[in-house]
């Protein structure tokens, strides 16, 4: 199960990024462009505020995201260990 849910998807997905859209073999150059563009990491964006391009962009998504998420979820959990009815809010949360 694992295999055909995890390791499958991963092996083909790293496969496919060696590949141009119509199939041919694009050895390191998909990672090579999305390395070397501005849009992935401009410096020149200090200058005129706060940094910019997908990288930052990513970084403060995961940076935010990733503890509000858990935390919200232990808070969750903690709040509905021993409730009354907390079988019917989990299932409404779980909606």
């Amino acid at each position: 199960m694992l295999l055909v849910l995890v390791i499958y998807p991963v092996v083909a997905t790293l496969a496919l990024s060696f590949l141009t859209p119509d199939g041919a073999y694009a050895g390191l150059h998909n990672y090579q462009s999305v390395v070397g563009s501005p849009d992935t990491f401009n410096p020149t964006c200090f200058d005129q505020g706060p940094p910019c391009g997908s990288l930052i962009n990513n970084l403060i998504w995961t940076g935010l995201h990733l503890p509000l998420t858990l935390f919200m979820g232990l808070f969750l959990a903690i709040l509905l260990q021993n409730v009354r009815g907390a079988s019917m809010v989990k299932s409404l949360i779980f909606l």
